[in-house]
């Protein structure tokens, strides 16, 4: 994936791109290691649909101070 990063008129902001190695197989549930977490970062996760049909996907974030919160 490629992005123009919190580009705005004054040319702040930064470009790059990132890769992912593809799962082996189809699952219904992944875990994933904790991502950047540094202030004022957006996390990003990469998620790829093989079939012809859309999918629903579901993201539960395990938070360190509070129960899990479910974001779609």
């Amino acid at each position: 994936m490629y992005f123009s990063y919190k580009q705005d008129t004054a040319g702040y902001g930064w470009t790059g791109g990132h890769d992912v190695v593809g799962a082996p197989e189809p699952k219904t549930s992944w875990f994933f290691a904790e991502g950047c977490t540094n202030d004022n970062f957006d996390e990003y996760v990469c998620v790829g649909n093989p079939g012809s049909q859309a999918a629903s996907v579901t993201f539960t974030f395990m938070l360190e101070n509070g129960p899990p919160r479910p974001t779609l």
